[in-house]
């Protein structure tokens, strides 16, 4: 409103808690946490706190030269904590070791200080104030319409990945993809890691950090109601993916139509995919991350709410059909997670990390990261918290984006 106050950019004392934190780092803590965490979107969060999502952006980037008191009692609203904080009361005072874990410093009913664990510590975005004297970049990529385009790698993105390595980076695949869906054709630059199945998947230099599957009752009640509506879905697992019968053949219909849209008539994308599917039979047990749903005769929200429980869902990433498509996986699982796991495997700081994507599977990885990279063309919310774009794969994105930023020579 006209007149009203506004805080500046400067120095704060939180609620009485005696830590001093600039009101740009604040406000970015907060809104990492609620984007990143929550699974919330960008417009929903922007309409609760009353502004433009373009002005959210450059909030949560830390580049507002003074914020209006109202927008910072409504971000307090929205994040939980009491008029007068600036930061929930719970994750006030927190301190950022070498590692991804917090810890929180506490008063004992003796007023002496104590220490206790930070909720949910492990997934909150690192605020220190300490200058890194650390070089090592982790930079996680996509796949795809990110690193590759319609399943197929530029040259000059292989090249890039192996300069930054060669440079001491360290490179990672971050996917929606299941690792079958992974072919060399892919990986063949060679990886530091993979995050596969949206963040249920992590493993650094061969080792398995992360492998999350659907509980068994998630599991049933998910495919319940999809074969009550009779929906083409692909079960996604860490060792193969499976089809029922019945679609398998408007599967690959689906899948075929997909890369066949691919400008140069490249059906390799295609290939890499169906070539790892195999027909359920009465005897598998069904043991999946993940699953990808190509066809369904009701809305995706619908099914979630039939499902029920820890599911939620994101557009497919492979064959985009609108409402009636979608990935669904465990809520509060995302890339960000694999992104954390692989960090703290490391010892690389969260601000020494950066992530590229394009889908809306990549929201909480680029919120998290420290230097978010959109796809021009990306979903609105994406390119609304990333802290710049790079150009799509077809003209070698990737490759500029490594050079501009210092990961490789010009």
């Amino acid at each position: 409103m006209p007149g009203e106050a506004v805080a500046p950019g400067v120095a704060l004392l939180i609620g009485g808690a005696g830590l001093l934190i600039s009101c740009a780092a604040l406000i970015v803590l907060v809104l990492r946490m609620l984007l990143a965490r929550r699974k919330m979107a960008v417009g929903t969060l922007a309409e609760l706190v009353g502004i433009t999502p373009a002005n959210l952006s450059i909030l949560k980037n830390g580049r507002a030269k003074a914020v209006r008191f109202s927008t910072l009692e409504a971000l307090c609203r929205v994040s939980d904590c009491q008029p007068g904080d600036a930061i929930p009361q719970r994750y006030q005072n927190c301190a950022a070791p070498a590692s991804s874990w917090w810890s929180c410093r506490t008063t004992t009913p003796m007023g002496k200080p104590g220490t206790a664990p930070c909720p949910g510590a492990a997934r909150l975005p690192i605020m220190s104030a300490e200058t890194s004297t650390q070089t090592i970049q982790a930079v996680f990529l996509d796949v795809d319409g990110t690193y590759a385009d319609f399943g197929v790698v530029p040259d000059a993105h292989v090249q890039a990945v192996r300069a930054a390595r060669a440079s001491g980076h360290k490179v990672f695949i971050s996917t929606g993809r299941p690792l079958p869906m992974l072919p060399e054709s892919i990986l063949g630059a060679g990886f530091d890691g993979v995050i596969a199945s949206a963040g249920a998947y992590v493993e650094v230099a061969g080792e398995v950090l992360l492998d999350r599957e659907f509980p068994a009752d998630l599991a049933a009640r998910a495919l319940a109601a999809l074969d009550a509506h009779d929906a083409v879905y692909l079960l996604e697992a860490q060792h193969a993916l499976y089809v029922k019968p019945s679609a398998e053949a408007r599967l690959r219909a689906h899948i075929e139509a997909h890369f066949a849209a691919d400008p140069d008539g490249r059906t390799t994308g295609a290939a890499a995919i169906l070539g790892g599917v195999r027909v359920l039979s009465g005897t598998d047990e069904a043991i999946f991350a993940k699953i990808s749903v190509y066809e369904s005769p009701v809305p995706m929200a619908q099914l979630v709410a039939e499902i029920g429980g820890d599911i939620d869902v994101v557009g497919n990433s492979i064959a985009d059909e609108g409402p009636h498509a979608g990935e669904l996986f465990q809520r509060g699982i995302s890339k960000a997670d694999g992104v954390a796991a692989a960090l703290s495997r490391l010892g690389i700081a969260q601000k020494d990390s950066i992530a590229f994507g394009d889908g809306q599977n990549d929201l909480e990885m680029l919120a998290y990261a420290g230097l978010g990279v959109a796809v021009e063309g990306s979903h609105p919310d994406l390119l609304a918290i990333a802290d710049r774009t790079a150009l799509p794969p077809h003209q070698h994105g990737i490759a500029a984006a490594f050079a501009e930023l210092g990961l490789i020579p010009r």
